[in-house]
């Protein structure tokens, strides 16, 4: 059963048009869905500067500053729609994770890895990671925070596949900058596809950015 709900704030205005279904809230439109999680996680949207048709929440939650980002950007025959959620933890490390078998070929950046920086390590990762190569800043402080079981878990839940199927991580850390990633792309996890149909659930991606956040604050001192 499908019911249909008016959000109306400031007495009259129409903030989004939200339908429910057996799997929660789901928004009708790219404006519905930022307008939703604008209201949802009383943020603050604004454009981003020379990205257009791009705009940016920043927002709160347990007492940390966040930023969920919505990105247009060109495709071979269409623009592509990426979202990311984004965290800045007290260190400057860089872990940019991809396929070893894909490295090679791999040329420039992507909307979701960004230009090639730093250095590709050859780290003793845990098994729940293997299979990754990682770029990285910081070799030893890269060891270290890979070498945590519970940094490994909490990477490990976003392992994901991209467009051509190669094994890739919707979570990488550029610059301190912890950063999800949601493509428009149903074969990766998460994507924006289920986002817009669950948008509430950003709510949950966000709490496991934070508590990542805090461990490597407390590894890396």
């Amino acid at each position: 059963m499908t019911y249909i709900v008016i959000a109306v704030t400031a007495g009259n205005l129409i903030a989004a048009i939200i339908v429910f279904n057996q799997y929660g809230a789901s928004v009708a439109s790219r404006e519905d869905f930022l307008a939703f999680l604008e209201d949802f996680l009383d943020g603050k949207r604004e454009p981003i500067p020379h990205l257009p048709d791009s705009f940016r929440i920043r927002f709160r939650l347990d007492g940390r500053d966040m930023v969920f980002e919505d990105v247009m950007e060109a495709g071979f025959s269409r623009p592509v729609n990426y979202g990311f959620l984004k965290i800045r933890t007290r260190s400057l490390l860089s872990l940019i994770f991809s396929e070893k078998s894909y490295e090679n070929s791999r040329h420039g950046g992507s909307p979701l890895s960004g230009p090639r920086e730093g250095r590709s390590a050859v780290l003793n990762l845990p098994r729940a990671l293997k299979g990754f190569l990682v770029e990285t800043s910081d070799v030893p402080a890269a060891e270290k925070v890979l070498g945590d079981p519970r940094v490994a878990g909490m990477l490990a839940r976003y392992k994901s596949r991209d467009q051509r199927g190669y094994l890739s991580s919707s979570l990488n850390i550029r610059d301190g900058w912890i950063v999800l990633a949601f493509p428009d792309s149903t074969r990766a996890h998460p994507n924006l596809h289920f986002l817009r149909a669950r948008p509430a659930h950003v709510e949950n991606h966000a709490r496991n950015l934070i508590e990542l956040c805090k461990r490597i604050n407390i590894l890396l001192g």
